[in-house]
């Protein structure tokens, strides 16, 4: 089965945030890219769908611009420290993500594909232990650019030991 690749934003179709040719404008800026360089322009579409896939677990601020679109960005009441976002755009933030959640799935710095916390798995009596972080941790890069559009409910508040 083949799947079309669709970076329209807002579209009900959509199954990545960022198009292969602005990602690879990304990280033509970066170093430490030669996974993503060297890697095929549908195994980009494949990296780019999983990290926009994973990125759409999150809980963010707002709501959905659009009930029919199929991803959660563009959102309507998105605030970024205290300010409102357009409802009709990716954040920068989004965008950026995407791309360094599909280069660490380019360089098996994450378990792509599998369900958030498998480690290991046992098939016909075969059992396989996977190396490397838990599949649920986003890489620190990619925490820090979607933190602060995240979505907390009010009345938590982070205790502090003196």
């Amino acid at each position: 089965m083949s799947v079309t690749f669709d970076s329209t934003s807002g579209a009900t179709s959509a199954n990545s945030y960022i198009s292969v040719e602005d990602a690879d404008n990304y990280f033509a800026k970066r170093m430490h890219t030669d996974n993503w360089d060297a890697a095929s322009d549908v195994n980009k579409q494949k990296a780019l769908m999983d990290a926009t896939r994973r990125l759409d677990r999150i809980e963010y601020t707002g709501e959905k611009t659009n009930n029919d679109q199929a991803l959660e960005w563009p959102r309507t009441g998105a605030t970024l420290r205290d300010e409102a976002l357009d409802d009709d755009i990716i954040p920068t933030r989004i965008l950026d993500a995407t791309c360094e959640l599909a280069l660490a799935v380019l360089s098996s710095n994450i378990n792509p594909g599998l369900p958030e916390g498998v480690q290991s798995f046992t098939v016909g009596g075969v059992s396989v232990a996977l190396s490397g972080p838990p599949s649920s941790t986003f890489p620190p890069e990619v925490d820090r650019l979607i933190a602060p559009l995240r979505f907390l409910p009010r009345g938590n508040m982070a205790l502090k030991r003196g």
